[in-house]
């Protein structure tokens, strides 16, 4: 759980224009779509952060 509060800590300094791409690439309809699917937005967000966790230990073990 830390390490997923770390992630998202390190994405605030994503550039803007990234997260606009990542968010209309996963979500056409844009902003409709998470208004209307929130459950599936947190869902969504939840594995892609665990995803995050999962690349930076490989990295790291990679590293070491």
């Amino acid at each position: 759980m830390i390490n997923k509060i770390k992630i998202l800590w390190s994405m605030k300094s994503w550039p803007k224009e990234y997260i606009k791409w990542r968010f209309e690439t996963a979500y056409p309809k844009g902003w409709l779509d998470v208004v209307s699917n929130p459950i599936q937005f947190l869902k969504d967000s939840w594995a892609f952060i665990s995803w995050c966790e999962n690349i930076d230990s490989n990295i790291n073990r990679k590293i070491k």
